[in-house]
């Protein structure tokens, strides 16, 4: 299942000039990138599929989306999971490029018994960016303000 967070801005569209949604398509995609970048830095990386399948897109002036795609299981990742009988072969396989293979068994074992422990990255990438997406935000309409002042 991927996973993903959604940031939209609310705003009265009809006061809002064509200038405004410029500069706020512009400072969403900023904030994408960065948050992109960050979220990229944090994953836990095996083959690095996850990792890869981590984007940012603009699907109106107002709407960003990030998050994962073509990976079932970046929610898991983040989240971490409930107990529940995966199938052994890719245990196996990971157990295997980890030079632990002897453990795989045990590995398979314990996810049955107690599911797997969250590894976020999406969510710190947002948390810890915090500050820069709210002073992008205040410049982008800071900088559409003064722009329809001249």
């Amino acid at each position: 299942m991927p996973v993903e967070f959604k940031l939209h801005m609310n705003l009265n569209i009809d006061k809002l000039t064509a200038l405004t949604k410029e500069r706020i398509t512009d400072a969403l995609g900023e904030i994408g990138a960065i948050v992109e970048g960050d979220a990229k830095r944090l994953c836990p990386v095996d083959r690095g599929q996850l990792r890869a399948s981590i984007h940012h897109k603009l699907e109106k002036w107002n709407v960003l989306r990030i998050g994962t795609s073509q990976v079932t299981y970046g929610a898991p990742v983040e989240f971490g999971s409930m107990p529940h009988t995966p199938p052994f072969e890719p245990i196996r396989a990971w157990a295997k490029r980890h030079g632990i293979e002897e453990a795989a068994w045990a590995i398979w074992q314990k996810i049955r018994m107690e599911g797997t422990p969250a590894q976020p990255y999406l969510r710190p990438a947002i948390f810890n960016n915090q500050k820069i997406i709210a002073r992008i935000l205040m410049n982008a309409m800071r900088e559409a303000a003064a722009a329809t002042k001249k």
